[in-house]
């Protein structure tokens, strides 16, 4: 409701809540991650992610949090880095793969 209504902090305050209640919850990881990516808080995008993820090591996950990192003000290194480790796990994920010509060698 309150993504609707464009009351982002409101948004983002209670999509962490529901996120940290139900931390296998893809949905509520895809939103906490990206109203994060909007309050550019590269540090809660990584803990969420960390969090998700020892529940669920999955392609979806990495892919999500690949394109979180891609779209945010991260570090470019960074952003390789969580690429190249997502790759690792999961080598013909295309939205992971297409982001690799835009970040460094």
């Amino acid at each position: 409701i309150y993504l609707e209504d464009k009351r982002l902090d409101s948004a983002y305050k209670y999509g962490k809540k529901a996120f940290y209640a139900k931390p296998r919850n893809f949905y509520y990881y895809r939103m906490a991650s990206y109203l994060a990516r909007v309050h550019e808080d590269i540090p809660e995008i990584k803990k969420l992610f960390n969090n998700y993820n020892k529940y669920r090591d999955d392609q979806q996950s990495w892919s999500y949090y690949s394109l979180s990192m891609f779209f945010s003000k991260a570090d470019r290194k960074e952003v390789k880095n969580v690429v190249d480790l997502g790759l690792k796990k999961f080598p013909t994920d295309t939205v992971m793969l297409s982001y690799k010509p835009y970040l460094p060698k």
